[in-house]
């Protein structure tokens, strides 16, 4: 029998990717603001920035028999602090951290206890860089938030941190991000897949 997977912002860059490419062996569930292009998944209309829609949708998934979560949806506005609007430090805030804690909040006492909860971090929620100030905030809040539910619910839990990723995530950004190190997409598929299959040798993985 397939495997149920839910992936928060499933429609572009890292999530599509991954959600694509699960379909041959997964039953596959995306939500996002925009709708997923391939006929095959599942899609839910979800705007991570207004709780009541976030309470709304994990009131369907705890419903569905989902086995592995994915929060994978993520925002990013870069540039030196104070160039950013206050609304958009928010927004990350909002979509990177606190979108997962409602999640959570509303998915633990209703799903499975055998239910995985893979999170996609980033590396910048380990190391420090300019121009980054709100987004860092928010990825290191989202480590320490994973970590501590690690704690309390042992290997259900991973965290993923890939470096900069080709997609269009940062195209409209004022840093710019050439001298970093690169992570491709099929690496975090395939620590996507080992989270799945009970295979990740620890709950954090550095990509």
């Amino acid at each position: 029998m397939k495997k149920k997977v839910f992936i928060s912002g499933g429609s572009s860059g890292i999530g599509e990717y991954v959600a694509n490419n699960l379909l041959a062996n997964c039953e596959v569930y995306t939500a996002s603001r925009s709708p997923s292009k391939h006929p095959e998944i599942i899609f839910f209309p979800c705007d991570l920035r207004d709780d009541q829609q976030i309470i709304s949708l994990a009131e369907k998934l705890s419903k569905l028999d989902i086995n592995v979560f994915i929060f994978n949806a993520g925002i990013g506005y870069f540039g030196d602090f104070g160039s950013i609007s206050l609304q958009q430090e928010k927004e990350m805030l909002q979509v990177n951290l606190w979108a997962n804690m409602v999640f959570m909040n509303y998915l633990l006492p209703k799903v499975s206890e055998k239910a995985q909860f893979i999170f996609i971090g980033s590396v910048a929620g380990k190391t420090l860089f300019s121009g980054g100030a709100g987004y860092q905030a928010s990825k290191f809040g989202l480590r320490g938030f994973v970590g501590s539910l690690r704690k309390e619910l042992g290997n259900r839990v991973f965290l993923i941190n890939p470096k900069i990723v080709e997609t269009n995530f940062h195209k409209n950004n004022q840093t710019s991000f050439d001298e970093y190190k690169k992570t491709n997409l099929q690496d975090i598929l395939e620590a996507v897949q080992d989270g799945i299959d009970g295979k990740l040798p620890q709950w954090e993985i550095d990509l």
